[in-house]
């Protein structure tokens, strides 16, 4: 039997063009389908070329680990011969193969994924994301993406220093009128807490940099972006182990002010939500876990195991439909 190419399969390579590379139970997630459903259509798009099936380098846990799937050169041909991915965005920034951490890329989808959940557990509030390595967010002329940001350290004696956040995201509460900012930043530990020659890559810089943001007022662009008003953002941290978001909340502590650092590790994330009371804020590394749904988190949320079951099928947001931010 011919191969025959359906609208939920284009839906599901625009998901994988967004997110550039998933695991199967991401994007049985996205598309709150059947788990078993979803590995044989993703079967049947491998054997058409349109999706590559790899096994990770490195075993990330016991058992049988997940392939990876990304877009071919021939499933990118398919989302622009329908409109969904504009001609002029280039292949690079759509397959996987020019990201450099495989496991960093799937820790952002996963916040964002359950970033997507959170009106179904409170249903006044809803979110938006951008995702820095998204092909649907635009590009400067630099060829910078445009949620790229420009921070003075110590006022204007220094030079700008450029950096670019894992993702954007705002939660809004419709019954309150009000939107609240984020930026997040994903930490495999790779990246050196604090350098003695104080490297533009390393944590504390990074920390600096959204320091030298807030106080800049740069990041009331995204006003415009979400015809909103902001006051300040929060600055979420996502460590890949608890040992490492521990050392960042000691390194928080000693670089006041910190309010707006909120910290917590993969574990916490995937076991009990973004949503939940996972986060430790600023330096407070001795209070009690907060939300970032504040006063409106339930007194016992779902946990994403129960909202990531199989449920009614769920149209997926075309990806082309991300605002640009300006």
């Amino acid at each position: 039997m011919a191969f025959r190419l359906t609208r939920s399969d284009r839906e599901t390579l625009a998901c994988i063009a967004e997110h550039r590379v998933l695991v199967a139970k991401q994007i049985t997630a996205i598309r709150q389908g059947n788990a078993q459903v979803t590995r044989r259509r993703l079967a049947a798009l491998e054997r058409a070329c349109l999706v590559k099936a790899v096994a990770p380098r490195y075993g990330r846990s016991r058992g049988r680990p997940e392939k990876l799937i990304s877009l071919t050169e021939e499933g990118i041909d398919v989302l622009r011969a329908n409109g969904i991915l504009g001609p002029d965005v280039p292949t690079h920034r759509v397959i996987a193969d020019g990201i450099r951490c495989l496991d960093h890329q799937l820790l952002v989808n996963w916040v964002q994924i359950q970033l997507s959940l959170v009106e179904r557990i409170v249903p006044s509030l809803s979110e938006r994301f951008l995702a820095a390595t998204s092909p649907f967010l635009e590009y400067g002329p630099d060829d910078r993406p445009l949620i790229a940001e420009e921070a003075c350290p110590n006022g204007a004696e220094e030079s700008a220093r450029g950096f670019v956040p894992d993702g954007v995201l705002s939660i809004t509460d419709s019954d309150r009128a009000k939107t609240v900012l984020f930026f997040l930043e994903v930490d495999m530990g790779t990246e050196t807490l604090a350098s003695p020659r104080r490297n533009p890559h390393d944590l504390r810089q990074k920390i600096v940099n959204y320091q030298a943001l807030f106080r800049s007022r740069r990041y009331k662009r995204y006003e415009r972006v979400w015809d909103c008003s902001l006051r300040g953002f929060r600055l979420l941290f996502v460590s890949h182990t608890a040992e490492r978001s521990a050392a960042i909340c000691r390194l928080v502590r000693d670089m006041p002010p910190t309010d707006f650092v909120w910290v917590t590790d993969q574990e916490q994330l995937i076991s009990d939500g973004v949503w939940a009371k996972i986060w430790a804020r600023g330096d407070r590394v001795n209070a009690p876990f907060e939300s970032i749904l504040d006063s409106q988190v339930p007194d016992s949320p779902p946990k994403p195991s129960a909202l990531l079951q199989p449920s009614r099928r769920q149209a997926v947001r075309r990806m082309a439909s991300v605002h640009p931010v300006h």
